[in-house]
C-alpha cells in the first residue's frame, strides 16, 4: 500500500473554459499537490478530471530543481510520472526526461508562461486522454529522497482547423480510391502535429485470406525509412565527438573490409549523403536478389553483404559507381557500412544501440529492431504482397501476388531492417527534424533541403535541388521527386511495404503512409505511398502550398544557388528496396 504524503486534490475540467490569451493556458491543474517523494512505498499523487464529452490532451510535468529558488530544501532531482483511470496504468514516461522532448517544448511554447521555467523541467508526461477521473503519481527514480511538485495542463488543440471532420473526410476517400486503383490490399496512414497526438488511421484488411479489417497500429517492415535511424545514430556519435563527419572510413574499419574501395577518400559524410561511389549490394541479382527472394528466412551478415560489393570493384556493372564525391547514387551498402562502423565505435550490435539510443528513449514502444533469426513480426501485423514479375517482367519470377511478410532483417541490415507504426514513425520523423545537433552549421546541414546534394543535373530548378539528399534524410516529397517548399524524411520499400515517412517543418506536421504492397499498379516511379501520402494528404491539408509550389516550378524564380552534381546514375536493376 502506497503511504500518500499529500492528501489527494481533485479538481474539475469544465468544458466551455478556454484560454484567456495564448499566455493563459486552459488549466486543468496549477500545482496540483508538492510534497516529499522517496522510494518504495513514497509517491506524490494528484488526482483531476476531464470533464465534458470530448478527449482533451494534457502535458504532466514535475518540478524538482527550479524548487530551489523558492527555499524549497533538497528538491527531487530523479522522477517518473505515471497517470491511473480506476487502477489502470494509462502512461508513464518510464523516468528522467520526456518521452519526447520535441513535443514537450512544443506543448509547452503553447501553453506560455509556466510557474517556472521550462528547462526546470526534469520530468514530463504528454497524453490525450477521454472524460473521467484520473490520478497522476510522482515517484523517485534512484533511490533519493526530495520535494517535488506535480503540475496538470490541458493543451489547447491547433490541428483542429486544419485537421477538420471535412479534410478527415476528403484523406478517408483518398486512400480508398488509392486501395481501388492501385489495387492495395491496405493502407495505415498517420497525421501529427508537433506537441499532439497522432491522428491513425487505416483502411482495407490485414490479409487477403482473412478479409479481416486492418488495424491503425499494425505493425510493418518500414525497409529504407530504417536508414534515418541509423543516421541518427551516426549523428549522436558525431555529437558525442566519438567520430566526425569527415573521419574517412580507412580509421573506422579493419584493413579487410571493402579493401578494395579507397578508403582513405571516403568519408562518413559521403556514407550519410550517398556521395560515396560505393555499390549497392541490392544491384546484385544472382548473388543478393534471387537468393534474397527464394530464401525468405536466410540470415545474412553485414560483412557479406559488404564483401558482395567489394569483391566487384573493377566490374563494368557492379563495380565502383564514381569516384568518392563525384556523383550522388543512392546505395545501400552505405548504411550497412555505416553500422558496422557504429559497432565498432559502441562494442554492441547495431539494434541495441538504435533500440538504447533512439527507441528507448523516445518512449517509440511500436518500434523494433528485430534480430537476425526474427522472420515474423509481433501481433497484429499487416500482411505484405508483391508481384515480382509485375514489375520487373522477368518470366522466371512469381506472376501472382505474393505474402511477403516473413522476411529476416539481416538481408538488409542497418539499411532497411526495422519494424514499426505509422504513429510511431510520425513521432520519430518530428523528433529526428527537430534533433538538436548542436553547431547551427551542422544542425542546417541536417534539416536545410537546399543544402543537400541533388539526385542529378534533372533534379535543378533555378540552380536548386528540388529532389536531394541529405545525411540520411531526403527531399524528395512528390511523384516526379520536385518540390519548392521545406519537406524532409524518406522513403522505405520492402518487398511487401511501400512507405512515405515526410515532415514539414515550418508547419510542424508529420505525414506517414504505409501501403500494404509494393509497386504493383503504381503511377510511376517512387512509389504508391509517396502518391498517396504527399501528393494527396499534404495537398488536403495544405492546398495553398501545394498550389504555390507548382507555380513556382514552373517558373524560374532567383533563389539560393547550389552547384548542380556532376550526374547519377543507377547500376543494375533498380528493385523494391529502396
Amino acid at each position: 500500500m502506497h503511504r500518500i504524503l499529500v492528501t489527494l486534490v481533485t479538481i474539475a475540467v469544465f468544458a466551455g473554459i478556454r484560454p484567456a490569451s495564448a499566455a493563459e493556458p486552459s488549466r486543468i491543474v496549477n500545482l496540483s499537490a508538492r510534497g516529499q517523494v522517496g522510494t518504495g512505498q513514497d509517491v506524490l499523487i494528484g488526482g483531476f478530471a476531464i470533464a465534458g464529452s470530448s478527449p482533451k490532451q494534457v502535458l504532466l510535468r514535475a518540478a524538482g530543481p527550479a524548487l530551489g529558488a523558492f527555499g524549497v530544501s533538497a528538491p527531487l532531482a530523479n522522477t517518473k510520472i505515471t497517470v491511473y483511470r480506476g487502477g489502470l496504468e494509462i502512461g508513464s514516461n518510464q523516468g528522467g526526461a520526456a518521452a519526447n522532448s520535441a513535443e514537450v517544448t512544443a506543448a509547452v511554447s503553447r501553453l506560455g508562461t509556466f510557474p517556472f521555467a521550462a528547462n526546470s523541467l526534469n520530468s514530463a508526461l504528454l497524453l490525450t486522454l477521454e472524460p473521467g477521473a484520473y490520478t497522476a503519481v510522482v515517484s523517485s527514480t534512484d533511490g533519493t529522497r526530495g520535494t517535488a511538485l506535480l503540475e496538470v495542463y490541458e493543451l489547447p488543440g491547433t490541428s483542429s482547423a486544419v485537421l477538420s471532420p471535412d479534410n478527415q473526410a476528403k484523406i478517408h476517400a483518398l486512400v480508398e480510391k488509392a486501395l481501388r486503383d492501385y489495387e492495395i490490399p491496405g493502407i495505415m496512414y498517420s497525421v501529427k502535429f508537433l506537441g499532439e497526438q497522432p491522428w491513425t488511421q487505416a483502411r482495407g484488411v490485414r490479409d487477403r485470406a482473412s478479409n479481416i479489417p486492418l488495424q491503425p497500429d499494425s505493425y510493418f517492415r518500414i525497409g529504407s525509412a530504417s536508414k534515418t535511424f541509423t543516421g541518427m545514430a551516426i549523428l549522436k556519435a558525431i555529437q558525442d565527438k566519438k567520430l566526425t563527419l569527415d573521419t574517412p572510413l580507412s580509421r573506422l574499419l579493419p584493413a579487410e573490409v571493402l579493401s578494395r574501395y579507397p578508403k582513405n577518400l571516403i568519408t562518413v559524410r559521403m556514407l550519410l549523403s550517398h556521395t560515396s561511389g560505393i555499390n549497392s549490394y541490392t544491384n546484385f541479382i544472382e548473388e543478393w536478389f534471387f537468393p534474397y527472394i527464394q530464401n525468405r528466412t536466410r540470415i545474412w551478415t553485414d560483412l557479406q553483404l559488404v564483401e558482395m560489393v567489394n569483391s566487384k570493384f573493377s566490374d563494368a556493372e557492379l563495380g565502383q559507381i564514381a569516384p568518392p564525391g563525384a556523383i550522388w547514387s543512392y546505395s545501400n551498402t552505405n548504411s550497412v557500412l555505416l553500422g558496422l562502423i557504429l559497432e565498432r565505435l559502441h562494442g554492441k550490435p547495431l539494434r541495441q544501440i538504435v533500440r538504447e539510443g533512439l527507441i528507448s528513449p523516445l518512449g517509440l514502444n511500436k518500434t523494433l529492431y528485430p534480430a537476425p533469426g526474427e522472420s515474423i513480426m509481433p501481433e497484429p501485423f499487416a500482411r505484405g504482397y508483391m508481384n515480382w514479375a509485375n514489375y520487373v517482367g522477368v518470366p522466371s519470377l512469381p506472376s501472382t501476388d505474393l505474402d511477403v511478410s516473413t522476411y529476416d532483417p539481416s538481408g538488409v541490415g542497418g539499411a532497411g531492417a526495422m519494424v514499426s507504426t505509422t504513429g510511431d514513425l510520425s513521432r520519430w520523423i518530428e523528433a529526428m527534424v527537430n534533433f538538436d545537433a548542436g553547431s547551427p552549421d551542422f544542425r542546417r546541414s541536417h534539416t536545410d533541403w537546399k543544402l543537400y546534394t541533388g539526385f542529378g543535373p534533372g533534379s535543378y530548378t533555378a540552380g536548386v535541388a528540388q529532389a536531394s539528399y541529405g545525411l540520411h534524410i531526403a527531399h524528395e516529397p512528390d511523384s516526379i521527386n520536385r518540390a519548392d517548399y521545406w519537406i524532409v524524411g524518406h522513403r522505405g520499400q520492402l518487398s511487401g511495404y511501400d512507405t512515405a515517412m515526410m515532415y514539414l517543418p515550418e508547419q510542424g506536421v508529420a505525414v506517414v503512409v504505409c501501403c500494404t504492397r509494393s509497386l504493383k499498379n503504381a503511377p510511376g516511379f517512387p512509389t504508391n505511398a509517396n502518391t498517396v501520402a504527399l501528393n494527396g494528404i499534404v495537398n488536403i491539408l495544405f492546398p495553398k502550398l501545394i498550389a504555390d509550389n507548382k507555380a513556382v516550378l514552373t517558373t524560374t524564380p532567383a533563389t539560393e544557388k547550389m552547384e548542380p552534381a556532376a550526374g547519377s546514375y543507377r547500376k543494375g536493376l533498380p528493385l523494391s528496396e529502396y
